[in-house]
């Protein structure tokens, strides 16, 4: 028996089940041909009604949880995401789906309604620590910490623990320093709080500017005279630029 398109031999290999129950004699490969084309032939229709289920979905599971910011009570349904309370999400999507996905998560939590979620917009829940921890010498102790008077794995008299704040200070001046360059406020709703502030690629190439040099922007912005192809937006603003960029391109695959 052969596929009435393509010619090749059926088997339970090329065959669906369902298409052998009903003595449909096409192979799935054609099937999938035929998927394609009519996907391509209507592409926008299909996108339109993907997309529009896609924020039912997540509209619905945002009624549920209050429809507002838990932290500041923002209420614009683009600017809201989901958190977990236990801040173990990535982990939490993983064991339930195998994988990170945004979309697909949203239709389990709206299956199953967990109590460990709540709202935050992307502001809250993005948001990174921005106050310099203070550090002051003790008294001089051989072998211990010149700061804490802790003695483990000590180097130039600083135990590893202050070692790190001291770095995270210098990472938080940096920052700082570069925000008051771009502007010290989001370039769309003048947001001015630090721990909202993020820098933004203008032209949408952070990904590729990032697989070239590594994750720490902000000592690259530095050492190259702060150029004027980035700027500053708050978290609720750069992502929503972002979703617009993934819809002007047509993408419909695992976010919002």
């Amino acid at each position: 028996m052969n596929c009435k398109q393509c010619n090749i031999i059926l088997n339970n290999d090329n065959w669906l089940p369902s298409r052998q129950k009903r003595n449909h004699k096409i192979c799935k490969f054609c099937i999938r041909k035929d998927n394609n084309q009519r996907f391509a032939n209507n592409k926008s229709k299909y996108l339109s009604t993907y997309k529009n289920k896609r924020k039912l979905t997540k509209n619905t599971v945002f009624d549920y949880y209050g429809g507002e910011c838990k932290l500041c009570g923002e209420s614009n349904y683009d600017k809201l995401s989901l958190d977990h309370i236990d801040g173990n999400g990535r982990n939490h999507r993983k064991s339930i789906l195998k994988t990170d996905s945004g979309s697909n998560f949203y239709k389990w939590v709206l299956q199953n309604k967990p109590d460990n979620i709540r709202l935050l917009c992307f502001n809250c829940n993005c948001q990174h620590f921005m106050l310099e921890t203070k550090l002051i010498i003790k008294d001089y102790i051989k072998g211990k910490c010149k700061y804490c008077n802790f003695d483990f794995k000590i180097k130039h008299n600083i135990c590893g623990k202050c070692r790190y704040i001291i770095k995270n200070n210098k990472q938080i001046k940096l920052k700082k320093h570069i925000y008051g360059i771009y502007g010290g406020k989001c370039k769309n709703c003048e947001c001015n709080k630090c721990e909202f502030l993020t820098i933004d690629h203008v032209n949408n190439d952070g990904t590729q500017h990032r697989s070239i040099i590594g994750n720490n922007i902000y000592t690259w912005l530095k050492q190259n005279n702060f150029p004027s192809e980035f700027q500053l937006l708050c978290y609720n603003c750069n992502y929503i630029k972002y979703f617009k960029s993934l819809n002007a391109a047509g993408y419909i695959g695992r976010k919002f």
